[in-house]
């Protein structure tokens, strides 16, 4: 169905491997359909990569400050996605079957997408118990106490392969990167899909 895939950051600090590990946790949940890779050499991600069972390319290109350029991740993801459709994740980002939901219906359209949306902000401090109602369970807690983040922020993106003409050397997780996306994804004729109000 899709391919996911990631630059999680390193796996050092408590918190943010708290969130990494509950988001990629999360997205393994999806159904077997789904292929999942982790890019990047940084510590823990190996680990991660092999406890969760999903693919690990540790060689990524890097900008003079040593941060992922997105255009090689993009590239590589590509060579090995499995799926027509790929997903670039954030990788403090929980998904959950509404993502499913979202991808099986803009897969069958014949022409250039990307599906993008507005992520929910949620202090999440501890592990997520993944198990039965964990889905119904967070999301009462995200419509109780979490907000909307502003309109420029995109976390996610679900394109289908070969959509992207050369990408220049956007560095990741920096500011307006996403917008880069959504501006030359929409250059280059695609459909844009806002998908905040479904996922």
């Amino acid at each position: 169905m899709i391919t996911l895939f990631a630059c999680p950051k390193p796996f050092e600090d408590p918190h943010i491997s708290v969130i990494q590990r509950n988001a990629i946790r999360s997205w393994t949940m999806l159904g077997p359909e789904v292929q999942i890779i982790l890019f990047g050499s940084e510590p823990g991600i190996a680990e991660v990569a092999d406890e969760f069972g999903c693919e690990h390319v540790p060689s990524v290109q890097r900008n003079d400050y040593g941060t992922p350029l997105l255009n090689d991740v993009f590239a590589q993801a590509e060579s090995l996605a499995r799926h027509r459709c790929l997903g670039y994740v954030n990788a403090d980002i929980i998904l959950m079957d509404d993502f499913v939901g979202a991808v099986k219906a803009v897969a069958t359209l014949r022409r250039d997408f990307l599906l993008g949306g507005r992520p929910w902000n949620l202090d999440v401090a501890s592990p997520v118990d993944f198990c039965s109602g964990w889905q119904r369970s967070l999301t009462k807690t995200v419509r109780a106490s979490s907000n909307l983040r502003s309109e420029n922020a995109c976390d996610y993106f679900v394109f289908p392969k070969l959509m992207w003409k050369p990408l220049p050397p956007f560095v990741i997780g920096r500011c307006y990167f996403d917008g880069a996306l959504l501006y030359r994804a929409r250059k280059q004729g695609a459909l844009l899909i806002d998908g905040t109000d479904s996922i």
